[in-house]
């Protein structure tokens, strides 16, 4: 294949929301065997795990888990926002644009005009922050977002605390963006 040819297979298939929607689907599946099969993961991990392996193994199994969850969501809206004709420059230069490089999904979901409630936005903020660095860089890209202060927390503060809310608005915005999109 010449360059030519290559750059246009490119970006072709970069234009396809079924490519973006099978990636999100991907990992929604991944995120759920994580986050749901913890315990029959770590047990086929270790004979006899040590305490303390199993709480690290735990929290790298969620951490990883909740990055996923934040590739599905962020896969979903860039779908929608393929599909819907709202980005329609998807490359440029033979390079991925811009606007579909980000991983700020509030800024995705705004761009998509795709509503969220309060509640929704907290999640999103969350998964934000796992996508960018729990799955792409091991500390955030900056200070501030380094162990904020949680509410009910002291001490060694988490980077935030995931809530049963978090994962009925996980499973609720995945529902509602698998709705929007459709058939592809």
């Amino acid at each position: 294949m010449d360059e030519d040819e290559r750059l246009a297979d490119y970006e072709q298939n970069a234009k396809e929301p079924r490519r973006w929607k099978i990636a999100a689907e991907g990992c929604f599946f991944a995120a759920v065997y994580l986050t749901k099969g913890q315990e029959s993961i770590l047990s086929k991990c270790a004979k006899k795990p040590s305490e303390y392996i199993f709480y690290s193994s735990s929290v790298l199994l969620d951490q990883q888990g909740h990055y996923l969850q934040g590739k599905c969501i962020e896969l979903y809206v860039k779908c929608i926002l393929i599909k819907s004709g709202v980005v329609q420059c998807v490359t440029k230069g033979g390079k991925l644009s811009k606007e579909l490089q980000s991983h700020d999904l509030l800024k995705l979901f705004d761009k998509a005009h795709f509503s969220t409630t309060d509640s929704e936005k907290v999640t999103i903020r969350k998964l934000t922050e796992a996508v960018i660095f729990w799955g792409t860089y091991p500390v955030p890209v900056r200070v501030e977002s380094w162990r904020p202060n949680v509410d009910g927390i002291e001490g060694f503060m988490p980077v935030w605390h995931w809530s049963p809310s978090d994962t009925e608005n996980y499973f609720g915005l995945v529902s509602r963006l698998q709705e929007t999109i459709g058939e592809v």
